[in-house]
């Protein structure tokens, strides 16, 4: 992924690049959620063992179309790799965080918003039934959520980024979003819930799809593979202790309060997309 990531800059043109990337970023996430809701029906059809085998097989199919990636010079290396260079690549990227204090921003915002809200849908089961929904009702909040991505990348292709900031445009996406994801589950009732959840992904799809976008873009050409390997790694390390915290929390406090609690605390951390230093990064191309 941090590969494939630090590629598409030298496939689209300037003038396409953030759009270009916003589109493919939030084409990834569709396929994410469209994949973990089939999920429970393909191991029940197929059964764990051969499930696992079936994917495995899709990786390999995947990593042989890698091959036919055009070799763009600027990924053409010819320093030796070793130890010494990862550690070396590392610390680069350590010393970039720690001296650019806006993309530092950045990158506080993206692990702090997974840790403080993506928890929350590994419990989407047992809030809807806390709520009174039935589990086709579960299923059908999965169906709203996954089209309001959808709807929302596809709108991607016609937001025009060159009149405002596009940090601008995602921070105030992301904001929209977290209020919106709110209202839904303090409601707590289908329609509305599944309504406002629709709409709540829309707007993240995009935000997500953009600050995706800006953040590959204004990272050093020559690290950008090796920063979005640290990153990405992290960010999962951030979802994953949110899962964790959210089930721990989960037994001693209503679904409904931490939810709604977890999406207004997000907007905390979002409020530095807001500052001067960070904003002027939208600038930059």
């Amino acid at each position: 992924t941090p590969a494939s990531t630090s590629l598409t800059p030298d496939i689209l043109e300037e003038e396409n690049l953030i759009k270009g990337q916003s589109i493919l970023s939030g084409s990834g996430r569709i396929i994410d959620l469209i994949g973990t809701a089939v999920s429970g029906t393909l191991i029940v059809f197929f059964g764990v063992a051969r499930l696992i085998l079936i994917n495995g097989v899709f990786y390999l199919f995947s990593g042989i179309s890698e091959l036919f990636i055009y070799n763009y010079p600027s990924h053409n290396d010819t320093e030796k790799l070793n130890s010494k260079r990862v550690f070396k690549d590392i610390k680069e990227c350590v010393d970039l965080l720690w001296n650019d204090r806006s993309i530092m921003m950045m990158a506080a915002v993206s692990v702090s918003a997974n840790l403080l809200v993506s928890g929350f849908y590994n419990l989407l089961l047992p809030y809807t039934l806390q709520s009174g929904m039935s589990v086709e009702q579960y299923g059908y909040l999965g169906a709203f959520i996954s089209a309001g991505s959808l709807i929302g990348t596809l709108l991607l292709t016609v937001v025009d980024t060159k009149k405002r900031n596009p940090i601008r445009i995602a921070a105030d996406c992301f904001v929209l979003s977290m209020i919106l994801q709110t209202i839904g589950i303090v409601l707590g009732r289908f329609y509305p819930t599944a309504i406002f959840l629709l709409l709540s992904f829309l707007f993240n799809a995009i935000a997500n799809g953009i600050f995706n976008a800006v953040f590959i873009l204004i990272l050093p050409e020559e690290k950008r593979g090796v920063f979005m390997g640290i990153f990405v790694t992290v960010s999962m390390l951030g979802t994953a202790l949110s899962a964790l915290l959210y089930g721990i929390l989960g037994d001693h406090v209503n679904l409904k309060l931490l939810g709604s609690l977890g999406g207004l605390l997000t907007i905390l951390p979002l409020s530095l997309m807001y500052r001067k230093e960070v904003l002027a990064l939208g600038n930059k191309k």
